[in-house]
């Protein structure tokens, strides 16, 4: 069983710019309209570690 959502939070972390670079792995679910604290979904092929790099 893994995440299904990951949040990050205003000051950004580094993991935020990370998830932002790999749409592949991440989407971003919800946030505010500066995007500084936001929700991202962990895509389903990230979940099974097919798609992680």
């Amino acid at each position: 069983m893994g995440a299904d959502y990951v949040v990050t939070l205003a000051p950004a972390p580094i993991e935020a710019r990370w998830m932002a670079e790999h749409p592949e792995l991440f989407q971003p679910a919800f946030g505010d309209a500066n995007h500084d604290n936001v929700a991202w979904r962990v895509l389903p092929v990230a979940a099974d570690g097919r798609g992680a790099r």
